[in-house]
């Protein structure tokens, strides 16, 4: 496995940082964990769904998960979202009220508006918020549901390979793990466990 990088991704109140919208998306984050590094085919955590009330519901953020991402400015690396991490953008979100904000495949030029929010909130086990559906999903996730009021855009997500979770869209801070010594050695520990 390649030594790469780790970045702990955050946002602040004082700036600019922030989600600005979720897609709905093929090829969702979450399945790009180390779970299933050496398969990209099989996410960690899928859609699951009400057909009668046409709702989508998903993990769109995982806690203390290395994801890997590649991209120009940072080459090959991990982000990791960390508990308090996930709730500062999930409040921001709130606040600025983007959460019904949604977009297909991150198109910009795509974004729907008969989708809206119905259900939000973090997996807490010692609260006894653990959501069988989504047991593998790590403790300070964000779960949300979706309804999806356009019929035939449900069907498409329910009976086709096009949309099988959520990807957020947004500026954060990038900030290197390296600084945090003890929350490096934790993911290291966690990847190790995982490869073995």
């Amino acid at each position: 496995m390649k030594d790469l990088k780790y970045y702990l991704l955050q946002v602040n109140d004082e700036d600019s940082t922030g989600m600005y919208a979720l897609s709905l998306v093929e090829r969702p984050a979450v399945g790009q964990t180390l779970f299933y590094a050496f398969d990209e085919d099989k996410p960690l955590v899928e859609y699951k769904f009400q057909e009668a009330e046409q709702i989508i519901t998903g993990v769109a953020m995982l806690a203390d998960v290395p994801i890997y991402r590649k991209n120009e400015a940072l080459g090959e690396h991990y982000i990791v979202l960390n508990k308090e991490g996930i709730k500062k953008m999930v409040e921001k979100l709130f606040k600025v009220g983007k959460f019904n904000n949604i977009n297909l495949q991150h198109n910009d030029e795509d974004k729907v508006n008969e989708v809206f929010l119905t259900e939000s909130y973090f997996i807490d086990r010692e609260k006894g918020i653990n959501p069988s559906d989504f047991k593998d999903a790590t403790d300070g996730s964000w779960v949300v549901s979706y309804k999806v009021a356009n019929k035939e855009l449900f069907n498409e997500i329910v009976s086709t390979n096009k949309f099988n979770g959520f990807s957020l869209e947004g500026s954060f801070q990038y900030i290197p793990v390296d600084k945090f010594s003890e929350t490096k050695d934790v993911f290291e520990e966690y990847i190790n466990e995982l490869l073995n």
